[in-house]
């Protein structure tokens, strides 16, 4: 039988390191050498690197964060929105990878290193998490940190997003999320009527066809 196909991450970046070349393999797992943007070469394995446990050569004084603290929060939904976070931006398999890690958009320092999930906990309780809420970068072009995040509700995200489409409809020019507030109707069924071509005055002002119970 056939092996699964090997991932080459040469020359992608996971935190401080980029991957110079493969080399070897311990435990069955494959080894990348990797360089440290401090200048130092370190071997690490191709989990790591996917998953973002290991994001330098150790330079950040410990490069895992606090596992008790971690692990005592492990259910709380911050956890997941912090996982995903590191997910997009250092697994490169992550099918939108591509919009946030392949573009340079990273973790910063302080939500990355030994601690880096219980200062993202302490950052997100006192600067207005909730659970209906999404993390939200202000700057779409710069990273994940503190002086760049902010907890917003849907319609704030979908406006901030750099791929939202404007629509122009009876003299008027709103993003999707702006029309859907003023229309009354869902943002899925705007965008899904928008995506299947859809004359933008009725995508925006249709009214959506209930159908009779018998």
């Amino acid at each position: 039988m056939a092996g699964s196909r090997k991932i080459d991450l040469t020359g992608k970046r996971f935190g401080k390191l980029v991957v110079i070349r493969e080399n070897g393999r311990k435990r069955k797992e494959v080894q990348w050498e990797c360089l440290c943007d401090c200048g130092k070469k370190v071997d690490v394995s191709g989990y790591n690197l996917r998953t973002g446990h290991t994001t330098s050569c150790g330079c950040m004084k410990g490069h895992t964060e606090s596992h008790s603290f971690r692990y005592q929060h492990r259910h709380d939904p911050i956890a997941s929105i912090y996982t995903n976070m590191k997910t997009r931006c250092y697994n490169p398999n992550y099918y939108l990878f591509h919009h946030y890690g392949g573009k340079g958009i990273t973790l910063c320092d302080e939500w990355l290193g030994k601690n880096g999930f219980e200062n993202f906990y302490h950052w997100s309780l006192l600067h207005g998490y909730q659970p209906s809420l999404s993390i939200d970068r202000i700057d779409n072009s710069k990273g994940y940190s503190p002086d760049n995040c902010r907890w917003v509700n849907m319609k704030e995200q979908q406006n901030n997003r750099t791929n939202n489409r404007l629509i122009t409809a009876h003299g008027e020019t709103h993003t999707m999320a702006e029309w859907s507030a003023i229309s009354g109707i869902c943002y899925g069924t705007i965008q899904r009527r928008i995506y299947s071509g859809w004359d933008e005055n009725d995508a925006v002002t249709k009214e959506v066809q209930r159908h009779a119970s018998n």
